[in-house]
C-alpha cells in the first residue's frame, strides 16, 4: 500500500511488495492442517470469494492504484474458496470436476511457459489473425507438458531431504546464470525509452531523409516490436 503511489511497477513485480499474498495461502495450509478450528467455514463464504474475484475481475484494472489495498479483494476471495466447509456447496464441487482439478494442477507451468510461447508466436505469425495466434498460443502452451515431465519429477526429487543442498545450489546456479543473461536479452533485444527519454519527447533512432515515421507507444508490448521494427525501418 506505501509502495504503489511511489512506484506501483516496483509494488507490482517486486517479491518483498506481494510476498503477503504467497503468505495468506501459506498460513490457510497451516491453519487447514494444524489448527482445531479447520474444516469450520460457512457453507456461504465460497459464494463470497466467487463475488470478489469476480468483481475484481471486472472493477479492477491496471493501473498506478494497483496492487496497494486493492489486491486484497481477490486474494482474500482466494481464501474464501479455499476455507473448508463442512458442507457441500456448489463452488466446491465444480472445482471438484476431474478436468477443472487438472487445469489447477497445471495452471503454474502454463503460467510459467505461456509468455515465452505468446511472444514466438507473435514474433512468427505476427501478420496472421487473431484466431490463428490465439489457438496457437492456448494449443502450444497446454502441449509443452511441462507439469508431467519436468515439473513433477523435479519436485519429487527436490523435495527430499538429502537433496536439499542440491536444490539450493541448483537455485544459486540458476540466478547467477539467468540475472546476466535476463538483463542482456533486455538489453539486445527491446528498445525501450527511459524516463529522460519520455521526458525529452522519446527515443528517437534517424532514419533516411525523407522517409516516413513509426512511432511505438505502450509498455513492455510495445517495447517488445521495438527492435525488429527499426530493422525493418533500416
Amino acid at each position: 500500500i506505501i509502495a504503489t503511489p511511489i512506484n506501483s511497477v516496483w509494488a507490482f513485480y517486486l517479491l518483498p511488495t506481494r510476498a503477503w499474498e504467497l503468505f495468506a495461502g501459506c498460513l490457510l495450509a497451516i491453519i487447514e492442517t494444524k489448527s482445531p478450528f479447520s474444516r469450520r467455514g460457512p457453507a456461504w463464504l465460497p459464494y463470497i470469494g466467487v463475488i470478489l474475484i469476480a468483481g475484481s475481475l471486472i472493477l479492477i484494472h491496471e493501473g498506478p492504484s494497483f496492487p496497494g489495498w486493492l489486491a486484497t479483494a481477490p486474494v482474500l476471495g482466494a481464501i474464501a474458496i479455499l476455507i473448508q466447509s463442512p458442507n457441500p456447496n456448489y463452488v466446491t464441487s465444480w472445482l471438484s470436476y476431474r478436468p477443472i482439478v487438472g487445469i489447477g494442477k497445471i495452471s503454474y507451468s502454463l503460467y510459467l511457459w505461456h509468455w515465452p510461447v505468446y511472444s514466438m508466436i507473435d514474433y512468427g505469425y505476427i501478420f496472421e489473425s487473431d484466431f490463428t495466434r490465439n489457438f496457437l498460443k492456448i494449443t502450444i502452451s497446454f502441449a509443452t507438458a511441462c507439469f508431467r515431465f519436468i515439473e513433477k519429477p523435479t519436485r519429487t526429487y527436490l523435495n527430499q531431504p538429502r537433496n536439499h543442498v542440491r536444490a539450493y545450489t541448483a537455485l544459486a546456479g540458476a540466478l547467477v546464470l539467468s540475472i546476466p543473461l535476463g538483463l542482456s536479452i533486455r538489453y539486445h533485444n527491446y528498445v525501450t525509452a527511459n524516463y529522460n527519454d519520455v521526458a525529452d519527447g522519446g527515443e528517437f533512432f534517424s532514419g533516411k531523409p525523407g522517409a516516413p515515421s513509426v512511432i511505438i507507444m505502450g509498455d513492455s508490448n510495445g517495447s517488445m516490436y521495438g527492435k525488429v521494427t527499426k530493422e525493418l525501418c533500416e
